[in-house]
């Protein structure tokens, strides 16, 4: 416009355009763009915010699996530990069942009554029994006196 005039010897120094109106097809076409980057706005912000809320939720997931490791791991542990202690436990007791085998064998060597000693000490206190001479060496019970 300024060349326009200049082409007829004006100068144009201030251009003011007051009311100015636009179609109603032209005012509505820039409400639906505006309206529609609001909408698309709005869906990048829920999309970030699901994606926060997915994040979240992967790594509360994840500190759920690794305490279900570490639970894994301590339970390993003290089973592996439960099972060492019985085997130990049993290595002492036959360790000890083999020395009071060995005592035994040793005093039945010495002494061969021991066995029969052990065999009265194990019957019942109700059964009566007959020691024989030294020369007889079994236990007979003794005969029923009630009986006719």
């Amino acid at each position: 416009m300024a060349e326009r005039l200049a082409d007829e010897g004006l100068i144009l120094v201030d251009f003011v355009l007051r009311n100015i109106s636009f179609s109603e097809e032209y005012a509505a076409s820039v409400e639906a763009k505006q309206v529609a980057e609001q909408l698309a706005q709005q869906a990048a912000f829920v999309v970030e915010q699901r994606r926060q809320e997915a994040e979240q939720a992967r790594q509360v997931a994840q500190g759920q699996a690794d305490a279900a490791v570490i639970a894994a791991q301590g339970q390993a542990q003290a089973l592996i530990i439960q099972v060492q202690a019985e085997a130990e436990a049993r290595l002492i007791e036959a360790e000890a069942e083999a020395e009071a085998l060995r005592l035994l064998g040793a005093a039945l060597a010495d002494s061969p009554g021991v066995l029969q000693l052990q065999y009265i000490e194990k019957l019942s206190p109700n059964i009566t029994v007959m020691l024989l001479p030294n020369d007889n060496p079994f236990l007979l019970p003794l005969p029923d006196l009630n009986s006719p």
